[in-house]
């Protein structure tokens, strides 16, 4: 399974679209369920419950948007078309799921998806106009690294081990390289092409 924070700009959601005009709204969909095509969400705010009532007539501009309620704690209900969601409709195909919350801020959605593997992740992504992958965890990536040579395998596998990877890193390439009793130019070529053979197998692209 692969875990994958994502953001995107969809033009028409009404999420993008209205904290794209109102810059400093943040909405997050803390929870939701769909019923025979219509998702009815929970819309977590950082606006008073007043100003939220005042978007009541923006946020039905959106044909697809069939019900705004602002509610005493101060959070919205909404119940949208979920057919004229692109995104949902992608993710509903790939098998994929969300997990809450949603948040759009600034004109973006931002999201947390659960893919079964990478070829689905790739299904969502190559339909996407404006997309960035923030974060990719939990990854479950099984690798056949007979492709490395031994020289690149040992430079990545030092690599990791020393901390190079790391934020901040624990160690440089001087370091590195000495370790290996090579050039800082011939260490970093190993490991380079080491990187590429990983992201390209794990990608599937060149």
């Amino acid at each position: 399974m692969i875990e994958v924070e994502l953001s995107v700009s969809i033009q028409g959601n009404y999420g993008c679209d209205i904290t794209n005009r109102h810059q400093d709204l943040i909405l997050e969909v803390v929870s939701g369920y769909n019923e025979e095509g219509t998702v009815s969400g929970l819309l977590k705010t950082n606006y008073p419950p007043e100003e939220l009532q005042n978007l009541r007539e923006e946020f039905l501009t959106f044909p697809y948007v069939k019900e705004y309620e602002v509610l005493e704690s101060g959070y919205v209900r909404i119940a949208v078309d979920s057919s004229d969601f692109p995104l949902s409709q992608l993710i509903h195909t790939a098998g994929a799921f969300y997990i809450y919350p949603i948040r759009f801020q600034k004109g973006r959605e931002l999201c947390t998806l659960i893919f079964e593997n990478k070829k689905r992740l790739q299904s969502v992504l190559q339909h996407l106009e404006d997309w960035k992958i923030i974060r990719i965890g939990n990854v479950n990536l099984q690798f056949d690294l007979e492709d490395l040579t031994p020289q690149q395998l040992k430079a990545v596998n030092l690599a990791i081990e020393r901390g190079y990877f790391e934020i901040p890193k624990k160690v440089n390439l001087e370091e590195l390289s000495t370790q290996m009793k090579l050039s800082r130019t011939t260490f970093l070529e190993h490991l380079r092409k080491a990187e590429k053979k990983i992201l390209s197998r794990y990608f599937e692209m060149d």
